[in-house]
């Protein structure tokens, strides 16, 4: 489908995966708003005059879009991403992100995009479907199934807007957290550390580089295909031979403590997403940063 210069509104977009989205979007011809709290967060994404933002804060009670017949509205922005057991997930995030779908339908938006979790699934393992039942044990994960099936039937009953929801599973690359797995790796090889503590690393875990995971995003907007969809690599991987591989790839030597972490209680010891796109965009290696 072609952008055509179709307007898209974009929440979250200066966060890790955000910044790789909107990038995508302007360079497959879309011009973006970016609603952000603060302008200077949004300088450094890319330039040019498709790129326009909207300094407000999107979780606001009185929050409102300007009017918008026929745009595209992508949802990114969810708060306490540092604590996944935070009730806040579904008190807060919840009722606040679907004021913020019925503002853009106020607005005249018409298709909608939502970034989801592979946490709605909670403990299944293995390959997981995307028509796999949901059962979270995470306030995280609770929160983003009860906001899809809450939009299911707030937009169901009209049909006159499209609903995307996309389940990212693992993602690293340039601007990750530091508080992830591979952030806080990527901190200990700049500093020079000569070891890193972890878990056994023996999960099996699905991750995917973040520009392979934004082209695989961007593509789905494009498509106007509503309903589930995955964003991941479709291969598991082990903890441990991530970060040995990323290890390598930084030319560095750094011995891993392994055990010095539990494994998270709020996920099994291996799944891994299955594709609902063809393979991911060639030429991210794993581990590559």
């Amino acid at each position: 489908m072609s952008a055509g210069g179709r307007h898209v509104l974009v929440t979250g977009g200066t966060g890790f995966v955000g910044r790789h989205v909107v990038t995508g979007l302007l360079e497959a011809g879309y011009r973006v708003t970016v609603v952000s709290r603060d302008r200077s967060k949004v300088s450094g994404i890319t330039e040019g005059a498709a790129l326009t933002v909207l300094e407000a804060d999107p979780f606001a009670d009185d929050f409102r879009f300007p009017d918008s017949p026929g745009a595209m509205f992508v949802h990114l922005a969810w708060p306490h991403l540092d604590d996944y057991r935070n009730p806040a997930h579904f008190t807060e995030a919840l009722p606040a992100s679907r004021r913020l779908v019925q503002a853009a339908v106020a607005a005249g938006v018409n298709q909608i995009t939502v970034a989801g979790t592979c946490l709605e699934y909670g403990m299944s393992s293995g390959e997981i479907a995307i028509d796999q039942p949901c059962a979270p044990i995470s306030a995280y994960g609770l929160g983003k199934l009860q906001l899809l099936q809450q939009l299911e039937l707030l937009l169901g009953a009209s049909g006159a807007v499209t609903l995307q929801w996309i389940r990212l599973f693992y993602l690293h690359g340039p601007g990750q957290p530091p508080r992830t797995l591979m952030g806080q790796l990527e901190a200990a090889i700049a500093r020079g550390d000569a070891c890193f503590p972890m878990s056994l690393g023996e999960q099996l875990r699905d991750y995917l580089d973040i520009r392979a995971a934004a082209g695989d995003f961007v593509d789905i907007v494009r498509s106007g295909r509503g309903g589930l969809h995955h964003v991941c690599s479709g291969r598991p991987i082990s903890v441990r031979r991530l970060v040995e591989t990323r290890i390598r790839s930084a030319g560095v030597s750094m011995d891993l403590q392994l055990g010095r972490y539990p494994l998270p209680a709020h996920e099994p010891l291996a799944f891994w997403g299955k594709r609902t796109l063809p393979e991911p965009t060639a030429g991210f290696a794993e581990g590559q940063p």
